[in-house]
């Protein structure tokens, strides 16, 4: 039985390949088309429609995954039952970027954990289309408001190179974004 979906929103001149070919792990794959570009938020919660699996993990286009690093998000889920949902670091070109141990007031400083992430389908929160950018953030500071937590797989899991309008430039700027993210959760 397949237990994970990879969901891969994919916007005008995207193509889902590369996270295909670099996961290494039995997943329904669910590629959820934006030919209008509506954004990654409305194209990720239409492919979570289609979700039927315990465990869904929602995978950018340009994402070149570790051989390990599925099986050992689901592996920590595994072991902790109670968790909402498992992450790890990555590396952005040549930056390391996230990583550590769940905590809670680190999340409500910053953000330190990825999109890409293994979660339990029933903690899954929704994305917020009003959200532009961090939404990772709010999808987890949603989860812990309503008693979910994350854990831990303490590694490396996946490379993005460093991308215009994703990591800088873009409609809007990190800061601006921040304060919107905080001000909705409160922090």
């Amino acid at each position: 039985m397949i237990e994970l979906s990879l969901v891969i929103p994919v916007g005008p001149g995207d193509t889902p390949y590369l996270p295909i070919r670099t996961l290494n792990y039995p997943a329904e794959i669910i590629v959820s088309d934006d030919p209008k570009g509506r954004g990654s938020n409305w194209a990720r919660n239409q492919g979570a429609d289609l979700v039927r699996t315990p465990l869904v993990l929602f995978c950018d286009a340009d994402i070149s995954w570790m051989p390990y690093a599925v099986e050992r998000m689901v592996q920590a889920l595994r072991d902790d039952e109670e968790a909402a949902f498992a992450f790890g670091a990555y590396r952005r070109g040549e930056e390391l970027v996230g990583g550590g141990e769940w905590d809670p007031e680190r999340l409500h400083r910053n953000n330190y954990i990825s999109t890409m992430s293994v979660i339990r389908t029933e903690y899954f929160a929704g994305w917020d289309t009003d959200i532009k950018r961090l939404q990772d953030w709010d999808q987890w500071l949603e989860i812990e408001e309503h008693g979910g937590y994350g854990v831990s797989v303490n590694q490396v899991l996946f490379h993005t190179e460093v991308r215009e309008g994703i990591t800088f430039g873009g409609g809007i700027n990190w800061g601006d974004a921040r304060r919107i993210v905080a001000r909705k959760h409160g922090i």
